[in-house]
């Protein structure tokens, strides 16, 4: 009992220090005492941890000059296909889409050593006939065609080397040579007509910035990833020549007839 009369006798006291001996308080004074007194508790802990830590050391000079080159880096690594690219692609590979702790960086990288180091040795039945399988139709056929001149030239065929893209890309132009022969106005043209020489023009200018591709450069992931797109889209705008080609030979032979 003693002791309860003490810790009574206490906060009474506190209470009259604090409250200048006032019987009735209000709660929000109550309230505003207690966040004032552990804002005072939060700064004495700070002060006693500032006092206690060690001063930090001198930031180092060559810190300018290492944020610039980590940016370079960063900028670097920076993956040049989008996300959903990359995990299509892998799984067109048939490798695991994500490993365990590996961003978006990590996954790009692994894809292009999968596709430089040779890991495309599979059967041309597996790959398929299907719209997702294009990409990596074509970069198996250009394993085959680098497989092919490897060869030769181990044979001592050194000439062969790099003529199969090269034809491949003659080919791709072979329309553009027939269209060169009976040149007319594009403003001449019909509708359908324009759709075709536009796309082929854009088509047959790609096609001359890829063969000005290095042969070396050819043979790296980047390479064989920019003449696979190009292959690709080549195919996909065959269906649309078609449709234009066509609807022409209908157009011209109602004028023959109208005439």
């Amino acid at each position: 009992m003693d002791l309860l009369k003490q810790e009574l006798q206490r906060k009474r006291c506190l209470l009259q220090s604090e409250f200048s001996g006032r019987k009735a308080l209000r709660r929000s004074e109550i309230h505003h005492l207690e966040i004032q007194k552990l804002r005072e508790k939060e700064l004495q802990q700070l002060q006693s941890r500032k006092s206690s830590s060690p001063p930090p050391p001198p930031p180092p000079q060559s810190n300018s000059n290492s944020q610039p080159q980590s940016e370079k880096s960063s900028a670097k690594d920076d993956p040049a296909l989008p996300r959903d690219e990359v995990i299509r692609r892998l799984r067109v590979l048939k490798q695991p889409i994500t490993l365990f702790g590996e961003d978006d960086v990590a996954r790009y990288k692994r894809l292009q050593s999968v596709i430089e180091s040779g890991a495309l040795e599979i059967d041309a039945d597996e790959i398929g006939e299907g719209q997702t399988n294009d990409f990596l139709r074509d970069i198996y056929e250009l394993k085959k065609k680098q497989k092919a001149v490897i060869s030769n030239l181990s044979e001592g065929g050194a000439n062969g080397g790099g003529q199969g893209d090269q034809e491949e890309m003659t080919n791709n132009k072979g329309d553009k040579h027939k269209d060169k022969d009976k040149e007319v106005p594009f403003e001449d043209l019909c509708d359908e007509e324009k759709i075709k020489v536009f796309f082929k023009r854009l088509l047959d200018e790609w096609g001359q910035e890829v063969e000005e591709i290095p042969e070396a450069e050819r043979r790296t992931a980047k390479g064989k990833s920019i003449l696979a797109t190009y292959k690709q889209c080549a195919r996909y705008l065959d269906p649309l020549f078609k449709m234009c080609k066509k609807k022409v030979g209908d157009m011209m032979s109602l004028q023959e007839q109208i005439s």
